[in-house]
């Protein structure tokens, strides 16, 4: 057992409970700075309070008034090169301010409830758009994935909010996935499961992001109802060159194939992550290599134009460049560098 501590000092003329609003968000900072410590309220965490503060009552407004943009990053499928989909990706393009980027405000967002509004607005967005695509012939088979809090999961009708958002645009559920973190699954299983079982149910794929990085991950995989599974970037980055990571890799992809799960790489951004994973037998990816975040219509040009990379090519440069290094390597050995 541990305990996240916060403290303040009283002084002349304070008010009870503005004496525990301040102790309450020491506690608070305690918990985000990693939790059994001890945070004492001083100036720079007033200025804090006050900025998101006025970050939340912003971001309040911009929902309202319709400042929030869709991106996305399109996935490729790793067996042919050819795009399976795209990941729906919020961004604030704040008057005077320009594009705010989703670390700045969904924290704020999650804490002050704001969280639930905002992916309301995300699973019409995405849903308008899947049915767009089937209007307009494009886009086939191709999913659309949204990221989901476990906030929503877990205290929320993310349900009701589907379902709302399906019958208000007329998409296919088949083509909507959401994605929720390990950590956030992990943290009411019981709940997750009963929910994550409605969502399906409806068509909908369920996907597991930044897998790896939660605990119990394997002994959680079979019993939560998931049809996908998305690899940290964290394992992809340093699968060439660390074999605990390579090793993460393969156990991943065996164990998708034996839960018929599908096993998404993240945060591709070289040649050689790139032909590994094809290697590992990974069947999907997304990460800069492949594609940036753009607003949807740039993004639907490089989705709906062909593949997203050349598998035999991208398969030699690596062989090319792994034995240039070899190479230097041996050279360096007997001293012809």
């Amino acid at each position: 057992v541990s305990a996240s501590v916060g403290a303040t000092m009283v002084e002349s003329g304070d008010e009870p409970l503005s004496v525990i609003e301040r102790a309450d968000a020491a506690v608070y900072q305690a918990k985000r700075r990693g939790r059994r410590r001890v945070e004492m309220f001083d100036k720079e965490l007033q200025r804090s309070i006050e900025h998101d503060a006025e970050l939340e009552l912003a971001l309040r407004q911009a929902i309202q008034h319709g400042e929030l943009r869709m991106y996305l990053q399109p996935i490729a499928d790793l067996n042919t090169g050819l795009p399976a989909g795209a990941e729906a990706l919020v961004r604030w393009e704040r008057p005077g301010v320009g594009l705010v980027f989703p670390n700045d405000f969904i924290p704020i967002a999650e804490r002050s409830g704001l969280i639930f509004e905002l992916e309301r607005w995300m699973l019409e967005t995405a849903c308008r758009r899947i049915a767009e695509w089937r209007l307009v012939g494009q886009g086939e088979g191709m999913r659309l994935a949204v990221n989901i809090s476990g906030r929503h999961l877990i205290e929320g009708d993310l349900i009701a909010d589907l379902d709302d958002a399906i019958a208000a645009t007329g998409a296919d559920p088949n083509l909507l996935e959401i994605e929720l973190t390990e950590s956030q699954l992990l943290d009411d299983v019981a709940r997750a499961s009963t929910v994550l079982s409605g969502v399906r149910a409806r068509g909908v794929k369920v996907a597991i992001d930044d897998f790896g990085t939660g605990y119990s991950s394997m002994t959680y995989l079979q019993k939560l109802p998931v049809d996908i599974v998305k690899l940290d970037r964290s394992f992809i980055s340093s699968a060439t060159t660390n074999d605990f990571d390579s090793t993460i890799v393969d156990t991943v992809v065996k164990l998708g194939r034996t839960l018929d799960l599908e096993v998404v790489a993240e945060g591709i951004e070289t040649v050689e992550q790139l032909a590994y994973v094809i290697d590992a037998g990974v069947s999907l990816g997304q990460g800069f290599l492949l594609a940036r975040p753009t607003p949807a219509h740039e993004a639907e040009a490089a989705i709906f134009n062909g593949p997203l990379f050349d598998r035999d090519e991208i398969l030699a440069q690596a062989r090319e460049r792994g034995s240039r290094t070899n190479e230097r390597v041996v050279a360096a050995q007997f001293g012809l560098m």
